[in-house]
């Protein structure tokens, strides 16, 4: 079984283990939802069938061909001999034929073209899977934006609960001499730009949530964090010769370009000898007045040698080597492709895993000064817009935090899929 075929059967085995949508929560279920559900796949899967009757239509050009053919038709004559007597016939004349052919030598034609056949339905099929592929990252990316966004809400609702606890602090201070109408004023405007911060991080959490409900089909209530994802290999070579290797879009480009090469020999074979054998039989009543039966069975060894066709076989022969060319350099553009879209996300997990690294530190740092400034207060050293000042940035670094460590995992996610690593 292929990796990918590993991966589509991992996927089912754990959809049914799960018990399919109403529980599907995991990555891994999203993923396998949307290769169920998504029309996309739908319209591969269908190119895919039609791709697989050009071998059947391509074998049925070389197999015995059977033709019927029937007439009948009605006459009446009046005519006038040169002696002068007049002369009169009516007829229903009628015949029928029924003709089988099969090609006996083709000059090599048969093997190409079917093997061009092949390989087209090959390239679909390779094709069908990068469309896969590439819904996966798509479902990926969604996955860990919905994570991000809950995550958000949680701390943005955390944070107007703590500025709406300070509201009642300050009123309490101003109760006892020891604050101001103006502390009042400034909590209750910050609380009301938290709130406002978090039926924005609401709002965004719905949009994720819908984004990747289009994806999958379904809608996740309370999807599960992926714990502990790991790189695929130590080293961006090693990555990327595992993508390469892995990659359906460059297994169908290839099988695309070893099409090409077939057509340019369809093209030379096509103006070749062909030699062909024909078994015809027919039979004719009152085909004429002289005529009443005629019967008759031949067998016909043909053979077609062209000779002269104004340059269109020319022309076809270097369409063919033009197209193959193309379909050479296309080869070469999507290995470019896949090397520059796999370095991406290898820089961007780097990048994403520092930022995680500072914005943990950022988080201690945070806290230890938020702890400061909340016993500074009660000493009288720091005032209430100070404290809450250190809520926010706290709320700002674990804020960046979450999006440093979702993003990362994501890249990794996508990093696992296109090299092939989730398959295994």
């Amino acid at each position: 079984m292929s990796k990918h075929g590993r991966l589509i059967f991992w996927l089912s085995v754990a959809w049914g283990l799960l018990g399919g949508l109403s529980h599907a929560q995991t990555l891994e279920d999203a993923i396998f939802a949307a290769l169920e559900n998504h029309p996309r796949i739908d319209r591969a899967r269908a190119d895919l069938a039609a791709a697989r009757e050009q071998l059947t239509r391509a074998q049925a050009q070389f197999r015995p061909q059977v033709t019927f053919q029937s007439s009948i038709s009605a006459t009446r004559r009046d005519a006038r001999l040169t002696d002068g007597q007049d002369f009169g016939d009516t007829a229903e004349p009628y015949s029928s034929s029924i003709q089988l052919t099969q090609p006996i030598y083709t000059s090599g034609l048969k093997p190409v073209v079917l093997r061009r056949a092949q390989l087209a339905r090959r390239a679909e099929r390779y094709r069908f899977q990068d469309e896969e592929i590439q819904i996966g990252l798509e479902v990926i990316s969604a996955f860990y934006d919905v994570l991000i966004a809950r995550e958000r809400l949680e701390i943005q609702t955390e944070l107007d609960r703590l500025v709406f606890a300070q509201i009642h602090a300050a009123e309490e201070r101003f109760r006892l001499d020891v604050g101001t109408l103006t502390d009042i004023a400034q909590v209750k405007a910050r609380h009301a730009s938290a709130a406002a911060a978090r039926s924005a991080a609401a709002s965004d959490l719905g949009r994720a949530r819908r984004a990747l409900e289009a994806l999958t089909g379904f809608a996740l209530t309370e999807p599960d964090a992926p714990q502990d994802v790991a790189l695929p290999a130590p080293t961006l070579d090693e990555v990327i010769a595992r993508a390469k290797a892995f990659s359906p879009a460059l297994k169908s480009a290839q099988a695309q370009y070893d099409a090409g090469r077939m057509d340019v020999l369809t093209a030379a074979r096509r103006n070749r000898a062909q030699v062909s054998l024909a078994l015809q039989a027919s039979a004719a009543r009152e085909s004429s007045p002289a005529i009443e039966r005629d019967d008759d069975v031949r067998a016909t060894l043909s053979l077609t040698v062209p000779l002269l066709d104004g340059g269109a076989n020319r022309s076809r022969r270097r369409e063919a080597l033009a197209r193959r060319n193309s379909l050479a350099f296309a080869m070469q553009e999507q290995v470019l492709q896949l090397e520059l879209f796999v370095t991406d996300l290898w820089l961007s997990h780097a990048a994403a895993d520092a930022e995680r690294m500072a914005q943990r530190e950022r988080v201690a740092a945070s806290e230890l000064a938020l702890e400061g400034v909340i016993k500074g207060q009660e000493l009288g050293l720091w005032a209430v817009t100070d404290v809450l000042d250190a809520m926010e940035q706290l709320a700002r670094a674990r804020l960046d935090l979450v999006d440093a460590e979702r993003s990362k995992d994501d890249l990794i996610g996508q990093l696992n899929l296109v090299s092939g690593a989730m398959a295994e």
